[in-house]
């Protein structure tokens, strides 16, 4: 209950826009996904309303007792029902989140609604839990209507080509992992050119984005002269590559599919070439924001292990 109580001394302060209802994969925003939660939605006005272990009708109880007390936010986003797939046939699951769905309709009608489509559990698409889930999201992505209930599901992005859920993804094969591409403080990218990597003011040690294409047309390239000083952050290092942008800022023209090499040195040598692991030496980016996982490097050792994962969102 204290969680609920704090929950309800919040919303009491106004000043919310948006809310996230749900259950410990939205309460998990507070703990390891709270760099991510600052960076974009703090400046949001936004309230998390996710408690773990919570289930269908935990929420409807909730929203009845104080979670939208005197609130009006522009926006509320709910994703439940993974609790109770243990227990609960889809069809009750669903009628859950449909209550919750009335809840906010009748007690904030000016708000939008997005419902999320629960995420994917399980190693495999046999999981009974996960096919429970997937049927559940087939009935509640019935009730959009396009003007103030909306549905999205993005939960085939964590999954593998052939269905399974790794370990990398969501550890426990059920919350996801916080440190996805782009969301940790020390990824080195474009928004992020020199994060700090080892000991601190010592820029031998921190990758740097010295050559950073914005055309489309490259090269780029990552450097670290000082790998040995990065261990605290417990390698293996992943290598990716993001179609950040396939039009013309200027135009709009959209130039279509572009295509990517990969190439690692390390110590000067190369160490792997995408030329020879891939079928034509390079990887076709098929439309923006379409991402490849490339290799893994681990240190000490300096081993280079091909992932070769191909995503049609920034995972």
């Amino acid at each position: 209950m204290k969680r609920h109580e704090a929950m309800n001394a919040r919303v009491k302060e106004g000043n919310v826009d948006l809310v996230f209802i749900g259950d410990s994969i939205t309460q998990g925003w507070e703990g390891r996904g709270k760099e991510v939660w600052q960076k974009f939605y703090d400046k949001r006005n936004a309230v998390n309303l996710g408690i773990g272990g919570d289930r269908t009708q935990h929420v409807i109880w909730r929203l009845d007792n104080g979670n939208l007390e005197g609130i009006s936010p522009k926006l509320a986003v709910i994703m439940i029902g993974t609790n109770n797939s243990g227990t609960n046939t889809p069809e009750q699951i669903a009628d859950g989140t449909t209550a919750i769905v009335k809840q906010l309709r009748t007690k904030t009608p000016q708000t939008k609604i997005l419902v999320l489509g629960v995420f994917p559990r399980g190693e495999s698409p046999a999981d009974p839990k996960r096919q429970v889930n997937e049927k559940t999201n087939a009935i509640v992505s019935k009730l959009a209507d396009g003007e103030h209930v909306f549905y999205l599901d993005f939960g085939k992005n964590f999954l593998q080509d052939d269905g399974t859920l790794t370990r990398e993804i969501m550890p426990d094969l059920l919350h996801p992992n916080a440190e996805n591409w782009f969301s940790a403080p020390y990824d080195c990218h474009y928004a992020n050119p020199v994060p700090d990597w080892g000991q601190l003011e010592n820029p031998a040690d921190d990758p740097s984005l010295d050559i950073d294409d914005i055309n489309g047309a490259g090269p780029e390239n990552v450097n670290l002269d000082l790998p040995e000083n990065t261990d605290v952050l417990g390698a293996p290092y992943l290598v990716g590559v993001h179609y950040y942008n396939s039009s013309d800022r200027l135009t709009g023209f959209d130039y279509g599919p572009s295509f990517a090499t990969v190439r690692v040195f390390i110590n000067g040598e190369l160490s792997w070439d995408g030329r020879d692991d891939l079928e034509n030496g390079r990887r076709e980016m098929e439309a923006e924001d379409h991402f490849w996982d490339v290799v893994q490097i681990t240190w000490p050792d300096g081993n280079v292990t091909t992932r070769n994962r191909y995503y049609n969102q920034r995972p």
